[in-house]
């Protein structure tokens, strides 16, 4: 697949229920999440409302999301040491970890270059995934 990273934009939006409409229906058409409970969709909202999420845009269409919270370093640690995602009353606004509660794209190829942003914006704070 052809990428040229340059003809993609990277977002938030100022209308919070729209990120989150968009956010939920890229997640939707993902089979990965097509399967989540329907309590995520409060986590979803909180990490909009907290601003922790990208939007990926290509001209004014969405294709990807990355979705996150944060958690303490002692919440990572645990999470890594009994191989678990955090639990909901653990994620918080702010805190020293982030923990990637859903990232997807329309097409797989843009899951790297998404990853990649994300990752780069965030480089000095450690990321949990638990998928």
């Amino acid at each position: 697949m052809k990428e040229h990273s340059s003809t993609y934009t990277y977002t938030r939006l100022a209308n919070h229920d729209e990120a989150f409409r968009i956010s939920l229906l890229l997640l939707n058409n993902d089979p990965s999440y097509q399967l989540l409970p329907l309590r995520q969709a409060t986590t979803i909202y909180r990490s909009i409302c907290s601003s922790n999420y990208i939007l990926m845009l290509h001209g004014r269409s969405a294709v990807g999301a990355v979705l996150w919270m944060e958690i303490s370093l002692e919440v990572k640690d645990d999470c890594l040491r009994m191989d678990r995602a955090p639990f909901v009353h653990e994620l918080c606004e702010r805190g020293e970890a982030l923990f990637c509660a859903g990232i997807t794209a329309t097409i797989p190829g843009l899951i790297l270059p998404l990853w990649r942003h994300f990752a780069q914006s965030h480089a000095h704070r450690d990321i949990l995934v638990k998928r």
